[in-house]
């Protein structure tokens, strides 16, 4: 790297041939594990030649290195090769002192060698090398000075988890790298977008750092407090994590393959890394997880105060520094940049493709990029081709009318058409959006930069495009101003008409399915069942007017509402805007939850009710009797009634193939049994919390704007509230209507079981719209339609047993060829952090829950799921938190559990890979911080069932 002029802390090497000479002696590799332990014995005690010291010292001197603290790394020969890392395997020393007779440093030395022998590197071996390989270790030492650093970390030339060339990551915490390497310190995350050489956009993940590993001027390192203020505050600066992320980049231009980087800041003014005294917490010895060892110093605790254990703010003050603290500029001086050293990313390949992940590329092909970000809360894994081939056209039919609403010429559209037909893809039988495609037809609206940006936060995209789609060539600037000042004027027509729209619409569609509500489609003949299909696209589906218009304003003010809070309130709590939207009321979504406690508080005021449900766990038989034996009329007269308005209200609601509530009601009994058979605390106090949650906010807005950005803020926000509500309600409406499609496809599904053209009315979903209308239209390619359901079943049921393709990934020309996911990495330790959606401090062990019918007793628990969609709300009343690793703020599951009152915290990346079920966390819906249990408290591995909350714990609170 010096070769390269990149400043590296001065070091000197050990060569491997002294492990062969001073520790092998010619003698053959340890073969079992009571060998091994016997030659670590011998090496921690092994006797050093005087040669050998007096080399090494004079060598030190040379170096400068005599009396400096230094870092006594590993490096072996077989560490980061192609096939393993080694990364965590072997041990290192930090903070070693060089003193008179170097005693410390033959005791540094002699460890690393040892750990050369140890039993996690035997296993590693034998999984990851071939047997020649695993005939020993060859262990090289690196001595190192230390830096005293006031920002430390580690960055990645390519994205580690998708492949992608075009963005660098950069891992960042105060003080010493340590604790981020063991996983027990919380890092800021910063993502740098590249267009070739030229660094772009920088995405932040903040996080709270309460601690730094910082260098004791004895030896060895020691966990230290960082300072209230600092909690919050990005370690690095979007210019400094540009920085770091450039010199990954010519790093690993200059060696050939995406590079891992060590690095330091090192501050070079006349103040401290980081403000002193900071309260030293506890001691440093030997840890888990990268196995890195200091000399082992016992801190004593000093008394609390300002020079003493800081003290935890209080919970309004969590995630974000009060108004009254410095900025971060003002806590550090000028710091330079150290390479510590650099390693090739062992799981990437060194080609430098600037794709998301590794892919075949045809010659010539089109780029796409693929990125299923929220679209996976209505069509989540493995969707049929009728679903497909029915959503990909709804999206072009919508979106062309949209265009046409807001005044994009016929010519453009004519020339784009393909765009709009390219909206969704299908791979490997999942849904993802051709994401390029949602930017070309945002690019034909003017102001595309802003609502570039607007959109990318409503559908949940996690990383933005360094080199998103142009706005299409116009005829001149005045042309330009023409076309925003047309538009302009449409959308405040469109938005006065909101107002009558949306009601408009809602009749509109009850006017529509009110003939066929309650009604048996498989009886009506097929041509029937075609017009009806006809109908319903001609009247609705493609007059969607209102929704999509509500869609786009409800993206607008949202976005704005954001924009005005960080513009003009900075210093207030960050889901100010979430918690401003709370206790809106009149959303239909949180219905079906309500009316579900109130059957189950029925069934538990009626004894003989509630020994039925009881007693018949057959819930067809429980449905039976419940329908027949006239003392459970009224009842069942409930149940019907819950029915037909929700009944296609569930998990996967909009997949045509799903088997509704109204088709099987099992669900439905298994919850209403659950709710009866035990109490929910809090379950009828949701809309005063909400309503206080809302006040609050309210108040807070009053005590820091008034006159007219009071008023234009208080506008923006009756918008945002109205177009979110309207969104969700219109939603449903959506649900109502695929559920008839449904019905429809299920009618034609059965002429064609009954004709011998299918084996079973079901298969039809494995059939295309088109391909079944052509059939009974006469235009149909083949008549006998089982060969081909056939081929088709059996290529998705391999796509439901293969792993899902990565949640975004670029392809060139045809995907043919899918990447897999990639391996997960949970987190050694440490806190986990996403978006807060609704506030409440719980702590309560979690559920983890992939299957809604398979949840299990959520009462007490937080709900941890990778994703969910609207007939996972009826699980919502029992539980205390929801953690959600998919979504975005606009997110259902986030606007039903604003309304609930029920902290929930979306987009944790790596969330169900991270937590083990029973596990016991802390969640704070306000910062979107989860805390655990550090990696010290237990062996890793799945935790035990955790214990009742005590008093106080798992509530929600402010």
């Amino acid at each position: 790297m010096r070769e390269l002029e990149v400043e590296v802390p001065a070091w000197i090497a050990i060569r491997a041939e002294a492990f062969d000479r001073l520790v092998l002696r010619e003698r053959p590799w340890p073969r079992t594990p009571e060998e091994a332990v016997a030659f670590q014995e011998e090496v921690r005690t092994l006797d050093l030649p005087q040669e050998f010291r007096a080399e090494l010292s004079e060598a030190l001197e040379e170096a400068g290195l005599r009396g400096k603290l230094l870092a006594v790394r590993s490096s072996a020969a077989q560490e980061d090769g192609a096939s393993a890392s080694f990364a965590g395997q072997f041990d290192s020393v930090l903070g070693v002192r060089v003193g008179e007779d170097g005693a410390a440093l033959w005791d540094a030395v002699r460890q690393v060698w040892a750990s050369a022998f140890s039993a996690r590197a035997a296993i590693y071996s034998q999984q990851h090398l071939d047997a020649q390989e695993q005939e020993g270790v060859r262990m090289a030492v690196i001595l190192q000075e230390m830096v005293d650093a006031a920002v430390s970390g580690v960055a990645f030339s390519a994205d580690p988890v998708s492949g992608s060339r075009e963005v660098a990551v950069v891992s960042a915490v105060y003080g010493l790298g340590e604790g981020l390497v063991g996983g027990d310190l919380n890092a800021d995350s910063y993502r740098i977008a590249f267009t070739g050489d030229a660094p772009g956009s920088v995405q932040r993940e903040i996080v709270w750092k309460e601690h730094a590993y910082r260098l004791l001027p004895e030896g060895g390192t020691a966990l230290e407090g960082v300072p209230v203020p600092l909690w919050d505050l990005p370690a690095l600066t979007d210019e400094e994590a540009t920085r770091i992320a450039d010199a990954a980049r010519r790093l690993a231009d200059a060696l050939g393959a995406p590079q891992d980087l060590e690095w330091a800041l090192e501050a070079v003014g006349p103040a401290g890394p980081l403000p002193r005294p900071l309260p030293r917490v506890r001691g440093r010895g030997e840890f888990s997880g990268a196995r890195s060892v200091a000399p082992q110093h016992v801190v004593p605790t000093p008394s609390p105060g300002i020079g003493g254990e800081v003290a935890s703010p209080s919970e309004p003050e969590r995630g974000r520094s009060s108004g009254a603290s410095p900025s971060f500029g003002e806590y550090h001086p000028p710091r330079r940049l150290l390479i510590l050293q650099a390693r090739p990313i062992t799981t990437l390949s060194p080609e430098a493709r600037p794709n998301a992940a590794p892919m075949p590329r045809a010659e010539g092909g089109e780029r796409r990029i693929w990125d299923n970000s929220n679209i996976i809360e209505s069509y989540s894994g493995v969707t049929t081709p009728l679903t497909f081939s029915f959503a990909r056209g709804v999206y072009e039919d919508v979106y062309l009318q949209f265009c046409r609403l807001m005044g994009v010429s016929e010519k453009l559209l004519t020339e784009h058409r393909h765009v709009f037909a390219g909206m969704l893809g299908l791979i490997h039988g999942r849904v993802y959006y051709n994401l390029l495609n949602w930017y070309r037809v945002l690019a034909l609206l003017p102001g595309y930069s802003v609502n570039r940006e607007f959109m990318e936060r409503m559908m949940g995209v996690r990383e933005k495009l360094a080199d998103p789609p142009r706005t299409p060539p116009v005829a001149g600037r005045w042309e330009d101003t023409r076309r925003l000042a047309r538009m302009a004027g449409r959308l405040l027509r469109e938005q006065r008409r909101l107002r009558r729209e949306v009601p408009a619409f809602h009749a509109r569609v009850q006017a529509a399915l009110a003939p066929v509500a309650g009604k048996d489609l498989g009886t009506r003949p097929a041509e029937e069942l075609v017009a009806l299909y006809r109908r319903l696209e001609g009247s609705l589906l493609r007059h969607w007017r209102a929704p999509l218009v509500n869609d786009f304003f409800a993206m607008i003010f949202f976005g704005l509402l954001v924009r005005l809070i960080e513009k003009w309130l900075p210093d207030t709590p960050p889901t100010l805007a979430n918690d401003l939207l709370c206790g809106e009321g009149r959303i239909i979504s949180t219905e079906p939850a309500r009316r579900v406690m109130e059957l189950a508080r029925r069934v538990k005021e009626d004894p003989v009710l509630a020994d039925l449900f009881a007693g018949e766990t057959d819930d067809a038989a429980l449905w039976r009797r419940l329908a027949a034996e006239p003392e459970f009329r009224f009842f069942h007269r409930k149940l019907d009634a819950y029915l037909k308005r929700f009944g296609d209200r569930c998990m996967e609601e909009l997949k045509l193939e799903t088997v509704t509530l109204a088709e099987d009601p099992s669900f439905l009994l298994q919850m209403i049994r659950a709710y009866a058979a035990q109490e929910i605390p809090g379950a009828d106090s949701a809309p005063v919390r909400e309503a206080e949650i809302r006040r609050a906010a309210e108040a807070t807005v009053r005590g820091h704007l008034g006159g007219v950005r009071r008023r234009l803020f208080q506008l923006v926000l009756q918008q945002a509230r109205q177009r979110v509500r309207d969104r969700e309600n219109l939603r449903f409406e959506r649900t109502r209507v695929f559920a008839v499609v449904r019905r429809i496809f299920l009618g034609l599904g059965g002429h064609l079981a009954a004709r011998g053209q299918l084996d079973t009315p079901r298969d039809v979903f494995y059939l295309t719209v088109e391909e079944v209308f052509a059939h009974f239209s006469g235009t149909g390619a083949t008549s006998d339609l089982r060969p081909l359901v056939a081929l088709r079943r059996a290529e998705f049921e391999e796509y439901a047993r293969m792993p899902a393709p990565p949640d975004r990934f670029e392809t060139l020309g045809p995907p043919a060829e899918i990447p897999e996911s990639p391996e997960p990495t949970p987190a050694a330790g440490g806190d986990l952090k996403g978006m807060g959606c609704c506030p409440g401090l719980v702590r309560a062990p979690v559920r983890i829950v992939r299957d809604p019918r398979q949840a299990g007793d959520l009462a007490g628990h937080i709900l941890v799921a990778e994703r969910t969609d609207p007939g996972w709300t009826l699980l919502f009343p029992a539980i205390r938190g929801l953690l959600v690793q998919r979504g975005s703020l606009l997110s259902h599951s986030a606007i039903v559990a604003r309304e609930m009152g029920i902290p929930c915290i979306v987009a944790v990346p790596q969330l169900l890979d991270t937590l083990h079920d029973g596990e016991v966390v802390e969640m704070d819906g306000a910062t979107g911080v989860i805390r655990r249990a550090p990696p010290s408290s237990g062996p890793a591995g799945p935790h035990p069932p955790a214990p009742s909350p005590k008093e106080g714990e798992g509530e929600h609170c402010r």
